[in-house]
């Protein structure tokens, strides 16, 4: 060994030390990353629902807030089959309701309680479909 090899190693002694601590210390935190990776799923199932809900929200409010910004057809993409069923539930719905208010209105509007309907919203001054829809 050349004296500049042993003066380099004497130099550099001690940041190979620590060097060498520093990659132990990875290793250690890898290997505990990896135990809390698998027991992870069975705590978060073991752990109080309300303070389990407490502490997620607002990380996964953020997370979800950030998923719409920057990918807002994917989010799309994923609600539909969800929301558009809905959708289409509710019109139908809401016109199913007009009609049978409709129909309401025309099979009383010719009828002698219809015309008695229609002498009173005259009287009154109140629209002749919100007299039958009472």
């Amino acid at each position: 060994m050349s004296d500049l090899d042993r003066l380099k190693q004497i130099l550099l002694a001690e940041e190979r030390e620590k060097l060498h601590l520093a990659e132990q210390r990875v290793a250690e935190l890898e290997q505990k990353n990896r135990e809390l990776s698998a027991l992870l799923p069975s705590l978060v199932r073991a752990a109080p629902q309300e303070p389990m809900t407490r502490a997620l929200a607002s990380p996964v409010a953020a997370a979800l807030g950030s998923a719409v910004r920057d990918n807002r057809a994917s989010i799309v993409d994923a609600l539909f089959p969800v929301i558009g069923p809905i959708i289409r539930k509710a019109i139908a719905e809401a016109l199913r309701g007009l009609m049978s208010d409709l129909n309401r209105v025309l099979e009383y509007g010719f009828s002698p309680r219809g015309i008695r309907w229609r002498i009173e919203a005259w009287r009154s001054g109140v629209p002749f479909a919100q007299i039958v829809l009472r």
